[in-house]
């Protein structure tokens, strides 16, 4: 063993020379390779070292994911215990250096040759950081007091989050005093036309929601738990004392399912499918290629399935007491 590391530390410490050699011990625990261009060293799960000479790339993980380094010729980065640590240096086009460090979720730190790019942040007492977490900047003190985030044309302002919250923008609106009451809405860019919109009083009691920035034409109404609707160009929905009593329907399938009470009592019906289930007593489903169902679950089930060519029967007694699987070749009709 302690020529092997001696082996190692020699090896990384050599030049790049004009031949190719691959070596393992153990599988895949020692390994050792190296090219003209590249190289690779691995005592795993303890070490792993790679080299690439022409992209100028290199590479080292000790017992990952506790502590890696990675560098190249436009960065260079550091993260250890699962990436809560990271340092990462980075030179952008302009050739001015960019670097951050954190230690997550306490401390996040920015600093580079443009003062735009600089952000702070030492959670929960201060931060204003930027181009994080899907927001251009997320500003807050003494967190969940004050909390505002910004991105594009919108801006959210939070007090006390998440109980109070304001939307500004160009395009967007809304107030919300949680669970009191609250509302959002949203104006298409062009024809200056609602397209997103959504309100609630004594939340989760009543709530209201349409959306058509997609193309789905969404709309949802909810009064908790006696009546729930949902409606979209692809399916309609209706629910009665939520989640017992409830049809559904996929309009792109032309399938419409009943549960009455869910979970056991279900029908469906629509194109290639047809299916019945009062649970635990019995269980039947049809579609096109596949016929299965139970009794008296779990102690009978079966299962009819057509695979272009071949056909599989399946029965089982009590889940794992007894199981018969039967092969038919249907191009000659044998049976395995």
């Amino acid at each position: 063993m302690k020529k092997f590391f001696l082996f190692l530390l020699f090896t990384v410490l050599l030049p790049s020379l004009s031949f190719s050699y691959e070596e393992t011990f153990l599988g895949p625990i020692f390994e050792y390779k190296k090219d003209e261009n590249s190289k690779v060293y691995a005592f795993r799960p303890l070490f792993y070292y790679e080299a690439n000479y022409e992209l100028k790339y290199r590479s080292l993980d000790i017992i990952y994911p506790l502590i890696g380094y990675q560098e190249d010729n436009q960065q260079s980065q550091f993260q250890a215990f699962f990436s809560m640590i990271r340092y990462k240096n980075f030179n952008d086009y302009d050739n001015l250096q960019e670097k951050n460090f954190s230690i997550f979720p306490i401390l996040d730190v920015s600093w580079s040759g443009k003062e735009d790019n600089n952000y702070f942040s030492l959670f929960p007492i201060y931060g204003n950081l930027k181009d994080k977490y899907t927001k251009d900047e997320i500003k807050y003190f003494l967190f969940p007091l004050y909390l505002k985030t910004i991105k594009k044309n919108s801006s959210n302002t939070h007090f006390l989050w998440p109980f109070i919250a304001k939307t500004e923008g160009k395009y967007t609106s809304g107030f919300k005093l949680w669970p009191l009451f609250g509302y959002s809405n949203k104006v298409d860019q062009q024809r200056l036309e609602v397209i997103k919109e959504s309100k609630f009083f004594l939340w989760p009691f009543y709530s209201y929601k349409k959306d058509m920035s997609k193309g789905l034409d969404l709309e949802e109404k909810v009064y908790f738990p006696i009546y729930l609707t949902s409606s979209s160009t692809v399916h309609q929905s209706k629910t009665f004392l939520w989640p017992f009593f409830n049809v559904y329907t996929d309009k792109v399938r032309n399938q419409t399912t009943y549960n009455m009470p869910w979970p056991l009592v279900q029908y469906k019906k629509g194109v290639n499918i047809k299916s019945k289930r009062f649970f635990p007593f019995y269980s039947y489903v049809k579609s096109k290629n596949v016929e299965k169902g139970f009794f008296l679950w779990p102690v009978y089930k079966y299962k009819n399935e057509i695979l272009s060519t071949d056909y599989f029967k399946t029965k089982s007694f009590l889940l794992f007491i007894y199981k018969q699987d039967t092969y038919y070749d249907l191009r000659d009709n044998t049976i395995s």
